[in-house]
């Protein structure tokens, strides 16, 4: 059984990635990796026995992820991350899904991958990724560990999503910063240049000019008074 039979859309068919983005090309790439993998454990025939819920459901993921990829947005997408976070939900629900289907042996294979992502993301005293260290310490996995991989890869997909967030967030302050602080600067260099006695940029020299050797005020375009220049 493969995807195709499962579900109406195959990705890859819809288009090029016509908009620039390095994570455009890297929800496209792992949607294929996914694909192929699913495909190959539906073929096998091996794991649990709702191939074709878990294959629809990989199949929808990975359409909306392609979608997102290869879409444009505006700005206002681009801001709130609805694009990037849309897409990667998606392929990571994908990939959660894959691990239900994968063949046994495959699966306690891949227990290291899911045992480094959650390192990644998760704190050391997370229950589920105690547990799943001390299964592949002991070497002993199996068919009944499925569940733990997956809740370990969940858990830490979401932890990763929220990590994102809160950079964007961080991100969108600063450039609120930057264009609040462009606006002010603005806002002085237009009233100085059309009313200079209003932000004088002209230095004191009142004690200079007392000993007779320069004038009162010294200006940025050399003159005595504030001026549009200036």
């Amino acid at each position: 059984m493969s995807l195709d039979a499962v579900s109406p859309e195959r990705i890859g068919d819809t288009g090029v990635l016509r908009w620039p983005g390095t994570w455009r090309v890297y929800v496209a790439t792992r949607s294929e990796e996914i694909r192929a993998d699913a495909e190959r454990a539906l073929t096998l025939g091996e794991g649990p026995g709702h191939f074709v819920s878990v294959g629809e459901g990989i199949g929808t993921h990975l359409a909306r992820a392609e979608s997102y990829a290869r879409s444009r947005h505006g700005l206002r997408r681009w801001l709130t991350g609805h694009a990037v976070e849309g897409a990667w939900s998606n392929v990571n629900s994908a990939t959660v899904m894959l691990y239900g289907v994968l063949p046994t042996p495959e699966l306690c294979g891949r227990a290291t991958e899911v045992l480094a992502i959650g390192r990644a993301y998760l704190p050391g005293d997370d229950p589920r990724l105690v547990q799943l260290q001390a299964r592949v310490a002991a070497g002993d996995l199996g068919e009944g560990d499925r569940p733990l991989m997956q809740a370990v890869l969940r858990a830490a997909y979401t932890a990763q999503a929220m990590e994102s967030g809160r950079v964007r967030s961080f991100r969108n302050l600063l450039l609120g910063g930057v264009l609040m602080l462009s606006a002010i600067v603005f806002g002085l260099v237009t009233v100085g240049a059309i009313w200079p006695d209003a932000v004088p940029m002209c230095g004191n020299q009142s004690v200079v000019q007392a000993q007779g050797l320069m004038p009162a005020q010294i200006c940025p375009t050399g003159g005595h008074r504030p001026g549009h220049g200036d």
